[in-house]
């Protein structure tokens, strides 16, 4: 396993590494990135799961997701309004489950 880290990260004393596949890697950015000010920046990934966007709206519908960040400059974002950063981990789920 040591042998799929990078070089860089070799030099740090650690026993074992996690490697992520193509899922758990999108479930991981998803949970990271939507916690940040910023929010996921959802067009970049609609060509990988389709019905993003259109999920994201539902959320946004709900209050969960700022809307007006669904159709701000720069392509549509996710950003947790703040009952929504109170169910972080139920917007991330919704965002990940889609077909």
């Amino acid at each position: 396993m040591r042998d799929e880290v990078p070089a860089w990260l070799r030099v740090l004393p650690l026993e074992d590494a996690e490697v992520l596949d193509g899922e758990s890697a999108w479930l991981e950015t998803v949970m990271l990135q939507i916690r940040l000010r910023e929010g996921l920046v959802l067009a970049a990934f609609e060509e990988l799961h389709p019905g993003l966007i259109a999920a994201a709206r539902e959320l946004a519908d709900e209050g969960l997701l700022d809307s007006a960040a669904l159709s701000g400059p720069g392509g549509p974002r996710a950003v947790l309004t703040l009952r929504g950063r109170l169910l972080a981990d139920a917007v991330t789920r919704r965002l990940t489950d889609i077909p």
